[in-house]
């Protein structure tokens, strides 16, 4: 004796296919988890419903496990003895067990009736009681994540730096613009972190000699008369000859608006906390 699962399933053209499956032993299990011999996809039906036996190769018992019963021809049960030679029909939620008898083997066929109990035939116990539902889908996620990006790093800067365009000095505390910040200021210009707007007088414009003529008069005038008031073209003359590299970065700013021979190409900021670095020896001359 053995049981044979059987299940039809029907075309889209309305013909039958019937699929027989021996299964092992004289004790099978019913329900709705992936681990039981009969698996039944369907919320109605618990994950581990009933047991079904056989002892003498005729006689099917089936035993409800959870609390949750069956429908036996109608009546509901939580066990039931049946002779597998007169049959029965016993029902799980939407699906309905026949259990018959073809010569010295059970057959058990199950077929679905009605609709599963989340109206759709193909929801599974998965998707369900899972969160896909209430949160944003791949695409939503990528655009939400973009605009929150484009808040972050470009509308909040550029609201913080015109918030404070025509204030001394800052208050302290967290300011948007931050994020843009390449680094702390050198030990000499530490005075002006509150005050970003005395170098960066434009948004998107890169510094300009003029901001910083408009500090360094006097006594920084007065060291740096090798270069005071010559023309760029002459400083870029005494620079030693670009390389490949040099020339595309060069190509790059040019088409970003940072025209060649200003200030800080040799005197750079925003490298560190301490002294500001000295002009590094590819910038002048041999």
């Amino acid at each position: 004796m053995s049981f044979i699962l059987r299940r039809i399933s029907t075309t889209k053209t309305g013909k039958q296919i019937i699929r027989d499956t021996p299964l092992p032993g004289d004790t099978i299990t019913l329900g709705r988890e992936g681990s039981n011999v009969i698996h039944v996809a369907d919320l109605a039906v618990n994950p581990h419903h009933a047991t079904i036996s056989s002892a003498d190769g005729r006689h099917v018992r089936v035993a409800a496990n959870e609390g949750l019963g069956f429908d036996l021809n109608g009546r509901s049960e939580t066990l039931a003895d049946i002779d597998s030679g007169a049959g029965g029909e016993l029902r799980f939620g939407g699906h309905r067990l026949t259990i018959a008898r073809e010569g010295e083997n059970i057959i058990l066929l199950v077929e679905r009736i009605d609709e599963l109990s989340q109206s759709s035939k193909d929801v599974d116990e998965a998707r369900a009681f899972s969160l896909q539902g209430v949160m944003l889908g791949k695409r939503m996620g990528a655009w939400a994540f973009g605009i929150l990006m484009l808040l972050a790093f470009l509308i909040g800067p550029i609201w913080a730096w015109y918030s404070y365009k025509s204030v001394d000095e800052r208050p302290d505390g967290y300011h948007a613009d931050s994020a843009w910040l390449s680094g702390p200021l050198s030990s000499a210009h530490a005075s002006l972190k509150n005050d970003c707007q005395s170098c960066h007088v434009e948004p998107f414009v890169a510094v300009t000699d003029k901001a910083c003529v408009g500090c360094h008069t006097g006594e920084h005038k007065a060291m740096s008369t090798a270069h005071a008031n010559a023309p760029a073209a002459m400083l870029l003359a005494a620079r030693h000859p670009p390389g490949i590299g040099e020339k595309v970065l060069a190509g790059f700013a040019k088409s970003f608006n940072k025209p060649q021979g200003r200030c800080v190409e040799c005197h750079t900021e925003h490298e560190g906390s301490g002294p500001m670095p000295a002009t590094p020896q590819k910038f002048c001359a041999d």
